[in-house]
């Protein structure tokens, strides 16, 4: 018989004889509750479950098999409780099997080395003073009551976090959707935006300011600032920017902190093409 979650076997055997025939019959079993009974030409075997889990699985089990020179008693005990109460039951258990079967007889030195000690237990439990069992009972049902508030508090705390989390998942999709929104500007339309930025500032540029009339993350601003500055576009000069507008001369400009400086080196290579020769080179600020 396997054992349960959190249960321990124990076993009890001891020798017996049969003066009757083998196997026998196990119609007066009928009364004492077993939920299985199986015959064999070797043993008889009877098994009860005092309870179920949840899942509908046998959890206190008791079962008896019962060979023509031997009798076994094996029953399960949740750990952490005294077995002697459990004890005391599978053994009553056995004793009124055995008595329903006059032709098998069992030695009274076993039968009393398998009671002795539950009913022992048993004597000493009753004979304790009513006072000490009620405190008993008392700080038992005390100590259940508080287990129980604190469950009902972890279980309020639980279901709050589950509320935040749920609360927090659908903020942080709605900001993901956001930011794909924001990050969805084309490389070209930010730098057109930059450039017109920094023109009509006289290339002074407020990153922060930029990103937040324009609702673009600064991450991606700059970006934008960077890849300007790798195809030319933008040219940092020490304590000004030359931003550069087609057909007409270099302009300096002092700097705005933060400031980043440019010329619109894009426009300049777009209409170059259609110059004459003499016109096509536009000289860039020292």
């Amino acid at each position: 018989m396997a054992a349960a979650l959190s249960q321990e076997i124990s076993e009890i055997k001891m020798p017996v004889k049969v003066s009757g025939k083998w196997p026998p019959d196990m119609q007066p079993l009928s009364g004492l509750g077993f939920d299985r009974v199986s015959v064999s030409k070797s043993a008889v075997i009877a098994r009860k479950a005092d309870s179920y889990d949840m899942r509908g699985k046998p959890y206190l089990v008791c079962e008896i098999e019962l060979r023509k020179k031997t009798v076994a008693l094996r029953y399960s005990c949740p750990s952490g409780s005294h077995p002697a109460g459990r004890r005391l039951r599978a053994t009553l258990l056995l004793l009124r099997t055995l008595r329903l079967f006059p032709s098998i007889t069992a030695g009274v030195s076993m039968f009393s080395a398998a009671l002795i000690p539950p009913v022992e237990f048993s004597e000493q439990i009753a004979s304790e003073p009513y006072e000490s069992l009620l405190k008993k009972y008392e700080d038992a049902a005390a100590g259940g009551k508080q287990a129980l508030l604190q469950n009902q508090r972890l279980l309020s705390t639980a279901e709050r976090v589950s509320a935040a989390c749920l609360a927090l998942e659908k903020e942080n999709s709605s900001l993901k959707s956001r930011v794909r929104s924001l990050e969805a500007v084309s490389d070209m339309q930010l730098q057109e935006l930059l450039l017109d930025w920094l023109t009509a500032r006289q290339g002074g540029f407020n990153l922060p300011q930029f990103s937040s009339a324009n609702a673009i993350p600064i991450a991606r601003c700059e970006e934008g600032l960077e890849q300007l500055a790798r195809q030319g576009a933008i040219r940092k000069v020490p304590g000004k920017f030359a931003v550069q507008s087609f057909g007409a001369q270099n302009r300096q400009f002092k700097v705005k902190s933060p400031i980043f400086g440019g010329s619109v080196e894009r426009l300049r290579q777009s209409f170059s093409k259609f110059l004459p020769a003499s016109r096509r080179g536009i000289q860039e600020s020292p």
